[in-house]
This record gives structure tokens, C-alpha cells and sequence, in this order.
């Protein structure tokens, strides 16, 4: 989500990017990082749980091919055909 508007540039631009999003449905970062903003390790950290982001969607919407895995089996197959196409590719990968 920081810099999502890649997304759009990559499909403006027809580039054969592959991005790929660990979805764990929060800003798992950004938690762990607060204990440096003075939050303690069990501080519930307001805005970054993420639960219903469509990411598909949102890569759809700005012009990009998208697909999601969630089972593991499956994610060799489809990042070798993101991997491979001619244009700008989301694979969401649920990880929580």
C-alpha cells in the first residue's frame, strides 16, 4: 500500500512487471516497528489491520492482470505464467 500507484504506472507504461503481495491482512511492519514509537509489543496499533483489501481488484482497476493464491500448491503455476507474460501482473499471495 505505500506505493500503489505503481501499479497504474506499470500499466501505463505496458511494462512486464510481476508484482507480488504477501497478504497477511495487516501492516505487519509497521507493528512490529511501533515499539520504536513508544508502543509496547502488545499495543494494538490503530489502522494497520488490513482484513478486506481486495487486491485483485484494485490491480484490475488500475490496469494490470491479477491473481490471487492461497493455496501453495498452486503458486509455482501462476507466477510462472505472471512471470512470463508481456504485461504488468499482480499475484496476491494469502499468507494469513
Amino acid at each position: 500500500m505505500y506505493s500503489i500507484q505503481a501499479l497504474w504506472s506499470a500499466a501505463q507504461n505496458k511494462l512486464p512487471i510481476t508484482f507480488v503481495i504477501l497478504n497477511n491482512r495487516r501492516y505487519a511492519a509497521l507493528q512490529d516497528f511501533a515499539p520504536v514509537f513508544g508502543f509496547s509489543s502488545t499495543d494494538v496499533v490503530q489502522g494497520t489491520e488490513l482484513p478486506d483489501i481486495d487486491f485483485q481488484s484494485l490491480a484490475k482497476g488500475m490496469g494490470c492482470k491479477a491473481s490471487r493464491v492461497s493455496d501453495p500448491g498452486e503458486l509455482r503455476d501462476v507466477l510462472e505464467r505472471a512471470l512470463t507474460s508481456n504485461a504488468p501482473n499482480v499475484v496476491e499471495v494469502v499468507v494469513a
